[in-house]
């Protein structure tokens, strides 16, 4: 009755993670990454509990937020304008950029990643090499998506074991309690296989 298609799963299985995947949105606003990624088809109603989800965890950041910090941390342009100081890497906005700007950026940084400006779990980021007979033809594309063009960097090398083809971070997670800076979780993020992205949401890349 539930034949296996070849490489994929049973139709069984199909329909039993699918109204898992509908029961835990409506029931716990979990989304499809949150109930793989936290195993909620293996976890009773009093375990799932005990997670934050994403639906909930940005109603959290909302709520903690004021709307411009919101948009601020939402746009990577905005975001990097914020903590300039602390970013000690060349980078551009394409939407700002013109041409001379572009080819001032490529000719110091043959390779950049490209990031689009509003976009999450490494969605629109790509490693990019420029030769000189593609320029106009990068500029004009880049012109029409809002995006950050960001300077390559070299990472640690006890990181670089890790995935040595993308740069691999920690992400740190604080709330601000008065003028208190509190760490309420922090995450190691690594690429898988050739990737250049620290992010397992993007295993097709």
């Amino acid at each position: 009755m539930y034949k296996n298609e070849p490489g994929g799963i049973n139709l069984f299985y199909r329909i039993r993670y699918g109204m898992g995947i509908v029961w835990n949105y409506l029931r716990y606003k979990a989304t499809i990454s949150d109930y793989f990624e936290l195993r909620f088809f293996e976890k009773n109603s009093k375990e799932k509990k005990e997670y934050l989800t994403s639906k909930d965890g940005l109603r959290f950041a909302q709520y903690v937020d004021s709307q411009e910090v919101f948009t601020q941390l939402c746009s990577k342009k905005e975001m990097y304008r914020e903590l300039k100081k602390y970013v000690k890497r060349d980078q551009l906005y394409s939407a700002e950029s013109t041409k001379e700007d572009f080819e001032k950026f490529v000719d110091k940084h043959n390779s950049f990643l490209y990031k689009l400006d509003v976009a999450d779990c490494g969605r629109g980021i790509e490693k990019w090499t420029v030769s000189k007979g593609s320029i106009e033809d990068l500029y004009n594309k880049f012109k029409k998506s809002p995006a950050v063009l960001d300077e390559l960097v070299t990472q640690h090398q006890e990181l670089s074991k890790l995935n040595p083809s993308s740069v691999n971070t920690i992400r740190i997670f604080t709330v601000m309690i008065g003028n208190e800076c509190e760490i309420i979780g922090a995450a190691l993020r690594m690429g898988v296989g050739d990737t250049v992205i620290d992010n397992y949401c993007r295993l097709d890349r």
